[in-house]
Order: structure tokens, then C-alpha cells, then sequence
């Protein structure tokens, strides 16, 4: 089957107007049935692309009907139910996974380990690593004539910083009480950062570190990185596809803790700007324009979560409520004070107009 052929069968391979959000006809299913393995997959990943979940799953079942025990169903399937918060279902296929074939494709330790808690996900993690320094050998031992491709090394290394920035994670909340936690969750964020300077992730796990010992300035130092690393992609008008919505609304979250406004406002635009303007993204940028006397601005986003239903968030409705009776003073005062001024300017063009008379 050729590759265009896989991509006509993706988007005709079933009807939006379904019943059930997807209901695939006996010859489309046939259709699923003449692709290999990895065709099927791709469709499946197309429809992950196009967001129709629904089909994505379709399709993947299908696959996993016809492959029970393919690695890449298997770890696919997982990671798409991973992705849609079925954590159960994922944790059934990463398990049967890394059963059938528990030394290779080191990420599906990585997205197992999130299913888990304390010390299971630790030891989860660490089967991971292991898997993932194996590679960075391999890679560094290459044959001479064997061509190099830094950019799977990058890949590699990636993946190895974030598990060690994921168990200094488990260390500061899960397990924040054991005698070792302090030194544990240092050598890991250490470890992180060596293997990747930039990891966002260890840098947010130091911030909460200081801030967990009470030394909000060390924390701030490490938070500061995070806001010049999206500035520098900025300048280089690069995008960042790897961070997800929650990741950035914890750092702006942790930018206010330690009263960094102008830097939490930067963040909250950069959520504005690429994800769905959800109520909780909308009051961290008024609450922050708020803090730094942008007073209009922050109304004009508060008049947005007015307008939005708040029935599932009781918190944002009463806290935004209650900025707005903070912020109508400062409107006021604002409005008070451009009136005089526009009463001193007319005042001034009065007695303008009468030397030009005289």
C-alpha cells in the first residue's frame, strides 16, 4: 500500500455523522486490513494529529485486534491512551510491553513511571535509565564508519534529563519525607542538568526545591532560566512543541509565588497565545497585568471569564470576583484622573485660543 494510498484510507476511513462518534463500514474496516503494521499506525497517529480521537482509537484497536503482541501497538496504543488521561487501560498495554520485551524502547518506562507513585515509580524509572545510558554507550562506541546522527543522541539525552528531573519530582512530593529526600532530589536535578543544561523540567524541580527549603531567591534564579530560554526561542522565532499547558501554568503559578509578575505575565501571554484560553489561563494574565498596574488590560481579560461559563470552576469564578472588586477602585481612580486631565487640556486650549484673540 502506498504512502498516498494510507493517507486517502486516513481520511475517508469513516463517517463523522456516526451515532457513536465513529462507526466505521465492513469495507473500510477491510481497507485496515490490507496495511502493514506500520501504515495502520500511521493512521492511527494522523488522526492523534488531526485531534479525532475517536478514530485514532478505532484504528488502534484495530491494530491491536490484528497484532496483540507488537511492541509498537503496544507502546502506541499506551501512549495514546497515556495522552487521554485513560491511565488504567495505558498501564495494561506499557506492562504487557515491557513483559514481552522489557529491554528495549526505553520511553515506555518513562510514560509507565507516571502511571505509578513513590517508590514504584522509581524503580520504574531508574529500568528506564538504564535502558537510555545503554544507548548513549552504543552511540559513543559507534563504528567509525558508521554515519553519526547527533540529532537521536539529543533525543536520547532528552529523555534521560526528564527522568532524572522526574524522580527529584518524586523525591520533593511522594517521598518528601524520607531522610534521603534533600540529597536525593539534588543528585538527580544535578544529573539532569549536566546531561541538559536547557531541561525545563529540572529547572521548574529546582525552583520548587529552594522554595521548599524557604529560599525563594535561589528559586527565583532557576525559575529566571525558564523565562530566558522561551525568550531566546522568541528571538529566534522557534517554537516549543515539548512543554505542554500544565508545565507552563505550574511555572507561572510559581513565578507569582516568588512576585516575579513581569515574568509571570510573559508566560501567561505565551499561554494565551497557544492554547485554548481556558478561565485559569485568563486570571493569571489579568492577575499578573493587575500586580503590575495595567489595570484596563487586566479588565479586559477578567470581562472574558464573565462571559465564559464557570459552573465547573467555582475557584476562578470567586477569585476573579474578588480581583474585580480590587481592580473597579484602580478604573475608577484611572477614570477620575484622565477626566481632570482632560478638563486641564481643554482649560489650556481656552486660554491658548484667547491670546491667539488678543
Amino acid at each position: 500500500v502506498s504512502t498516498q494510498s494510507t493517507w486517502g484510507i486516513c481520511l475517508d476511513l469513516m463517517e463523522p455523522e456516526s451515532n457513536s462518534g465513529v462507526q466505521a463500514q465492513e469495507g473500510e474496516v477491510d481497507l485496515l486490513g490490507t496495511l502493514s503494521r506500520e501504515e495502520e499506525i500511521k493512521v492511527a497517529e494522523k488522526f492523534v494529529e488531526e485531534l479525532e480521537f475517536e478514530k485514532a482509537r478505532f484504528v488502534f484497536e484495530h491494530a491491536l485486534g490484528r497484532f496483540p503482541d507488537d511492541e509498537e501497538v503496544l507502546n502506541g496504543y499506551g501512549y495514546f491512551l497515556f495522552n487521554v488521561k485513560e491511565s488504567e487501560a495505558a498501564k495494561r498495554l506499557l506492562e504487557k510491553s515491557a513483559k514481552l520485551y522489557p529491554e528495549s524502547n526505553p520511553k515506555k518506562y518513562l510514560q509507565l513511571a507516571q502511571l505509578y507513585s513513590g517508590l514504584a515509580a522509581l524503580e520504574i524509572y531508574h529500568k528506564g535509565i538504564y535502558l537510555l545510558e545503554k544507548e548513549v554507550v552504543a552511540y559513543r562506541d559507534r563504528p567509525i564508519t558508521e554515519e553519526a546522527n547527533p540529532e537521536a543522541l539529543k533525543d536520547v539525552q532528552t529523555d534521560l534529563s526528564q527522568a532524572y528531573a522526574a524522580m527529584a519530582e518524586i523525591y520533593l512530593t511522594d517521598l518528601v519525607y524520607d531522610e534521603n529526600a534533600e540529597a536525593r532530589s539534588k543528585e538527580y536535578l544535578d544529573k539532569a542538568l549536566l546531561i541538559d543544561e536547557d531541561c525545563l523540567d529540572a529547572l521548574y524541580q529546582y525552583s520548587q526545591f529552594y522554595l521548599y527549603k524557604e529560599i525563594p531567591d535561589k528559586a527565583k534564579e532557576y525559575l529566571k532560566q525558564i523565562v530566558e530560554y522561551y525568550k531566546q526561542l522568541e528571538n529566534e522565532e522557534e517554537d516549543d512543541e515539548e512543554y505542554t499547558e500544565e508545565f507552563l501554568l505550574q511555572v507561572v503559578r510559581a513565578l507569582i509565588e516568588v512576585s516575579e509578575f513581569e515574568d509571570a505575565a510573559y508566560i501567561s501571554h505565551i499561554l494565551v497565545q497557544k492554547f485554548d484560553k481556558n478561565n485559569e489561563i485568563l486570571y493569571l494574565m489579568a492577575f499578573n497585568l493587575f500586580k503590575l498596574g495595567e489595570y484596563q488590560s487586566a479588565y479586559e481579560y477578567l470581562e472574558q471569564i464573565n462571559k465564559a461559563s464557570l459552573k465547573e470552576d467555582p475557584e476562578i469564578e470567586v477569585a476573579a470576583k474578588e480581583l474585580e472588586s480590587e481592580l473597579l477602585p484602580h478604573l475608577q481612580k484611572n477614570g477620575e484622573e484622565e477626566e481632570k486631565q482632560g478638563d486641564m487640556d481643554m482649560e489650556e486650549e481656552w486660554e491658548d485660543e484667547e491670546d491667539v484673540g488678543k
